[in-house]
């Protein structure tokens, strides 16, 4: 009988099974919802930095098309100082308030600084960078991105005309700074929102699986539970112990109630099978006896005759051996008496007498070889 112990048995393969289906499961759900939710978070960082920076392009154009109107104006009147005065009192005052204005700068045609609020030491001087230049080509309102991290502007550059003619360009400089360190406190935000997330979904995930194991581990000691009862009682069975199966159930519910009957209607047939074969087993043993009396019986017998037939062979061969030497002799006698005479016969003719002799001599030679 197999009594090893179980080191794979049903309950853990099912839980292994169970809890091992529901962490992939779980890790799946987790690691979509993660997805998900970064998914939403990065949009809705990049709308909220591209609204911000919508935000920030439409206030410097309204700023700049209010500055270039009244820059005009004041062309107009040729009140360069006015214009002076309104551009850098609208620069500080966008620095003491952190409105994004950092600069204005102000040039005819031929790149001439009348307003240079960035490097005033320029006032006066034909501006000779390259940025100046494409800045001083421009028919149009155009908008422009440079620099980085704190030095990151926004340039608009707006044409001012005198009367029909262009007379010149005036630049405002928008300080991106800000925005970008909006952006990047609404960029650690999100990170922070999308690090609460992945713990959210790693607690939920985690707390959704132990729950899912403990769920499982009672179903698998419930479904368990009879079988491993009936292991105990193929085991008692085995050692002849046929009463440990008790009665079969009234109520068959499922496949479990009906193998338990059948161990119940199985036990039974066994303990009849094993009366019958204690019954064969007696009888055997008494057949057995009494043959082997017989055979005692039989063997003392045969040593009798054994005995009896040795000393009918000790007689028999002491006869024969008496025997043996008394024909012998006068066989001998009668063959060199044949011979002498068989050599008379032959030396005076005789025919009849010489076959006569032969005949005798054969038939003593004949018996001599048999005895």
């Amino acid at each position: 009988m197999d009594t090893s112990p179980v080191t794979h048995g049903i309950r853990s393969k099912l839980l292994t099974t169970m809890v091992g289906l529901i962490a992939v499961l779980v890790a799946t759900l987790t690691v979509g919802n993660i997805l998900s939710e970064t998914g939403i978070i990065e949009r809705e960082l990049d709308r909220r930095i591209t609204l911000q920076k919508e935000v920030l392009i439409e206030r410097g154009r309204a700023v700049a098309e209010t500055l270039a109107r009244q820059a005009e104006e004041d062309l107009a009147s040729f009140n360069f100082s006015r214009l002076g005065e309104a551009l850098q009192q609208r620069v500080g005052d966008a620095r003491s308030t952190g409105s994004g204005l950092s600069y204005a700068i102000l040039m005819d045609a031929t790149r001439k600084a009348f307003i240079h609020t960035r490097q005033p030491a320029l006032l006066q001087e034909q501006l000779q960078e390259e940025r100046d230049r494409q800045a001083a080509g421009r028919t149009s309102l155009f908008m422009d991105e440079f620099g980085t991290g704190a030095d990151a502007v926004l340039e608009f550059t707006i044409p001012l005309r005198a009367g029909v003619d262009q007379w010149g360009t005036l630049r405002l400089g928008f300080s991106l700074a800000p925005l970008n360190q909006s952006m990047l406190a609404t960029r650690a935000e999100m990170a922070e929102l999308r690090r609460s997330t992945i713990v959210r979904s790693v607690a939920a995930g985690l707390a959704f699986i132990v729950a899912g194991w403990v769920v499982v581990l009672w179903l698998a000691t419930r479904l368990t539970q009879p079988i491993t009862q009936l292991t105990v009682v193929a085991r008692e069975l085995a050692t002849g112990n046929f009463t440990a199966v008790g009665e079969k159930h009234e109520h068959v519910r499922d496949e479990v109630d009906v193998l338990a009957n059948t161990f119940v209607g199985m036990a039974a047939e066994l303990q009849k099978t094993y009366a019958e074969l204690e019954a064969l087993n007696l009888d055997l043993t008494r057949r057995v006896e009494e043959r082997t009396q017989e055979l005692a019986r039989m063997s003392v017998s045969a040593e009798e005759a054994r005995h009896q037939a040795e000393e009918a062979n000790r007689a028999k061969s002491s006869f024969l051996a008496s025997m043996s030497h008394e024909l012998r002799t006068p066989l001998t006698s009668i063959i060199g008496f044949s011979e002498l005479l068989l050599g008379e016969a032959e030396a005076e003719g005789r025919q009849e007498a010489v076959e006569d002799l032969n005949r005798v001599m054969d038939s003593a030679r004949h018996l001599l070889n048999l005895i």
